[in-house]
């Protein structure tokens, strides 16, 4: 086999090197996703006369299987996880929830401040959650048709450690979500609607119990 002289093994090395990286960059590097966002989830007008005396720290909810992203997800069958091609919320689902619980709570005037446990607040009481759901539901070939936001709640008291009560916040908003703008709609609609669920929900737990 006849052997390459030094300099053309030298120019063809980094030629090699060049395609292959062109290569690479070609075949890896998909699409970039288009954002959509959701928009504050406070109320128009506070749910509450009086808050309790109490602030409430809001923890990152804990997502269920394939809702840990920022992935637009859809749900077949009750079973098969799917996603929107082409685009994304503007956050990964669990800090979505967070934030719409965050300000849901803090536009409801039911409480004398809520926060996300970096924000330094002087509180024992703590509202953990699971996203359950938080899809559109679409049957094999038609458009998503109803926008599902499930939340498992869990009210603590970081003193004693003493579980306050437990609630499930479930929204099903039906509607036409053939295009992005609709996904949006839809799912800002459900989360604020459900995280208000959750400030009235804590709100009773709080106002009837010796905690606060």
């Amino acid at each position: 086999m006849q052997r390459l002289s030094l300099p053309v093994r030298l120019f063809l090395c980094p030629a090699f090197l060049f395609l292959a990286a062109g290569c690479t960059d070609l075949l890896s590097k998909p699409d970039p996703l288009h954002i959509i966002i959701l928009n504050e989830a406070a109320p128009a007008a506070p749910l509450c006369s009086s808050p309790v005396p109490t602030q409430l720290v809001v923890a990152l909810p804990d997502p269920h299987a394939g809702l840990d992203g920022e992935r637009i997800a859809l749900l077949l069958g009750e079973r098969e996880v799917r996603y929107v091609s082409g685009y994304r919320w503007d956050a990964p689902a669990p800090f979505l929830a967070q934030r719409a619980l965050v300000e849901a709570l803090n536009g409801s005037g039911c409480f004398t401040g809520v926060g996300v446990g970096s924000d330094g607040l002087n509180t024992p009481y703590r509202l953990s959650a699971q996203i359950r759901r938080m899809h559109f539901k679409q049957d094999a070939s038609q458009p998503p048709h109803a926008a599902q936001v499930e939340l498992s709640l869990i009210l603590l008291n970081g003193i004693n450690g003493k579980i306050m009560g437990r609630h499930v916040s479930s929204v099903e908003r039906q509607g036409d979500y053939a295009d992005p703008y609709a996904l949006g709609v839809g799912m800002e609609q459900a989360l604020r609607q459900a995280a208000l669920d959750a400030a009235a929900w804590c709100w009773s737990v709080l106002k009837g119990s010796s905690y606060h």
